[in-house]
């Protein structure tokens, strides 16, 4: 005799009530970990993730030249950080020399807008004023009040935030200082800890379900910030190199912002690109103008390159789940949010397939009753 139907275990009774809340579930616990555990495991997770894509580099010096394992880990290790330092101290010390400039020419830059918004906005209110028959300068003088009240206002905002700006700035140095700290050290570490903690994961009770979350996200969500991290390095050097041409003078700050713009999709680096190139071409430059679409061309044409090159088809995610996650992140974690925010998403599919394969059971298997005696 079968149970009734009132028996039947909750995941077959209520399919869609099992699949909302282990949806809700996974959503609540990946939300937490972004916020509470990745700032505490980062580090390490980040110094984990390299010394993993060192080891080709460390097998070749073993296999190829017969190094011994120690030598072949302080070679690879001394070359990446030689490297890897000497690049971002040149970054480092170019992107302050561009904004020490702009922190000097700020006040003219500041003279020049306004005396732009001044013209613009007398044109502006003259053309309101004829239009609706108003004595000459009352648009003016309302737009006048309106703009002292909002430039004292800014004002007073700038020197009551200022402080806490500067200090929330060095302190942030200082923790970013200790983020890279910690990283080398625990890079150096995993050098000699590396095998026995692959096999203590490996006798872990939990390494089978651990191991597919692993191998899924390693095609797809560390896919994505991979694939991430090195479009927007190209296009950032592609926009500093096409704005070093038309001579601009913050050509590394400005490259940085249009390739991280030019991360959301739909939007990308032809929003600020192509309205600069217009201005150009009004303004006469069209060399300027032809070196910016040179540019935009290339962007478009890299990252098309390199997400099929990179990524292929493992994401999965159409463009406008792509701009709702970023979206999101950025909402709730700041400008990482353009990495954590799909990340996270694909992390939520992925644990959400494994889970509802591990944890519901066959359809049509319920237990049976014993027989009444």
């Amino acid at each position: 005799m079968k149970f009734p139907h009132s028996s039947l275990p909750f995941p077959q009774k209520h399919p869609l009530w099992y699949q909302f809340l282990l949806l809700a579930f996974i959503t609540l616990l990946v939300f937490f970990s972004f916020r509470y555990l990745l700032p505490l495991v980062a580090p390490f997770v980040i110094a984990y993730l390299l010394m993993r894509s060192l080891l080709p580099a460390t097998r070749f010096l073993r296999q190829r030249w017969h190094f011994p394992s120690w030598l072949s880990y302080a070679s690879t290790l001394i070359l990446f950080f030689c490297l890897l330092g000497g690049g971002f101290l040149l970054l480092l010390w170019k992107l302050l020399q561009q904004l020490r400039l702009l922190f000097c020419n700020f006040p003219i830059y500041y003279q020049l807008w306004q005396q732009t918004f001044s013209r613009q906005s007398q044109r502006l209110c003259h053309c309101l004023d004829a239009f609706f028959s108003m004595e000459t300068g009352t648009s003016m003088k309302f737009l006048g009040r309106h703009m002292d009240k909002m430039i004292n206002s800014c004002n007073d905002l700038i020197s009551t935030h200022a402080s806490s700006f500067l200090s929330g700035c060095f302190s942030g140095s200082l923790h970013f200082l200790a983020i890279l700290f910690i990283v080398i050290i625990s890079m150096i570490i995993l050098c000699k800890d590396m095998a026995p903690l692959h096999e203590a994961c490996r006798r872990s009770s939990y390494y089978g379900i651990l191991h597919e979350i692993g191998c899924t996200l390693k095609k797809t969500g560390l896919a994505y910030l991979k694939s991430q991290c090195i479009i927007i390095a190209v296009i950032w050097f592609v926009c500093s190199c096409g704005l070093f041409l038309i001579h601009n003078p913050y050509g590394i700050i400005i490259g940085l912002a249009i390739a991280l713009f030019d991360a959301f999709p739909v939007l990308g680096s032809g929003m600020i690109l192509l309205p600069w190139a217009v201005y150009y071409i009004f303004q006469g430059n069209y060399l300027s103008a032809a070196i910016l679409l040179t540019v935009l061309v290339l962007n478009i044409f890299l990252r098309e390159l390199l997400e099929a090159k990179l990524m292929g088809n493992k994401m999965g995610m159409i463009p406008f789940a792509m701009l709702v996650s970023i979206y999101v992140g950025i909402y709730l974690f700041g400008i990482c949010g353009i990495f954590l925010g799909p990340f996270g998403f694909i992390l939520i599919q992925t644990i959400y397939s494994i889970a509802s394969h591990w944890l519901t059971p066959p359809p049509g298997e319920s237990p049976e009753a014993p027989e009444p005696e």
